[in-house]
């Protein structure tokens, strides 16, 4: 099962518990997920981004602003293409939260 994350920008990317785990193939149909959204492999901490615009010293105190996929081998072993790994998804969590139904 995949495991969706809040994710904010800055330093802390992913600051509470997973939201939602779910089948990757839902969540790549759900949430409009890319191999290029792939940011990191599996073992490291998701990596830092940064949304156009935000200013660094609201780091602390801004809502989440996207979403982090981890994804496990299994999840993606048969298909081409798609490694296991963190995906990152600039959607709000309200959004994805929505879409995936656990709103």
């Amino acid at each position: 099962m995949s495991k969706v994350y809040e994710a904010w920008d800055g330093d802390r990317t992913i600051r509470n518990a997973t939201f939602a785990e779910i089948a990757f193939d839902k969540v790549f149909s759900l949430l409009n997920v890319q191999q290029s959204n792939r940011k990191a492999a599996l073992g490291e901490t998701p990596p830092r981004f940064r949304v156009a615009g935000s200013n660094r010293q609201l780091d602390d105190y801004r809502d989440a602003v996207a979403i982090y996929i981890e994804v496990e081998d299994n999840e993606v072993r048969n298909l081409t293409g798609w490694k296991s790994g963190w995906y990152l998804i600039i959607m709000t969590p309200v959004e994805a939260k929505r879409r995936l139904g656990v709103l």
